[in-house]
């Protein structure tokens, strides 16, 4: 049987999850030798596609889901205002390098960048003339 040798966990990951990553590592090592004995680079290859899988990053379907996803999984999270339509966007980039793009609810009346449904539903009242 071949030694186990961890290879580092990306530095990205903050370190409680360096430690899931190599425990992950070694966990699906051991079971690789039963899969692949005699195949080191097998069994290699199989121990890092399982730790790997730890950096994965299931695809948000809202701007709520998309501002939960872990700051170790972003790599840029931030509003960008869409210079046609003049409305905020959350733009998201993931770790695994999928952009994403939401756009910013309203958050009520004096906070937010726009009206929220009701009020832009509102006319605005007449000027009256004399």
């Amino acid at each position: 049987m071949a030694e186990l040798n961890i290879p580092a966990a990306p530095a990205l990951l903050p370190k409680e999850e360096q430690k899931k990553w190599r425990s992950a590592y070694a966990s699906a090592f051991k079971q690789a030798q039963i899969d692949f004995p005699e195949d080191l680079p097998a069994q290699q290859s199989a121990a890092l596609r399982e730790a790997n899988r730890m950096l994965r990053v299931d695809a948000p379907e809202s701007y709520e889901e998309a501002q939960k996803i872990a700051d170790h999984l972003v790599l840029v999270r931030g509003t960008r205002i869409d210079e046609k339509t003049q409305k905020e966007y959350l733009h998201l980039v993931t770790i695994d390098g999928k952009k994403h793009r939401f756009e910013v609810p309203a958050t009520g009346e004096g906070k937010g960048r726009g009206k929220s449904k009701e009020k832009a539903d509102e006319k605005e009242p007449e000027a009256k003339t004399a």
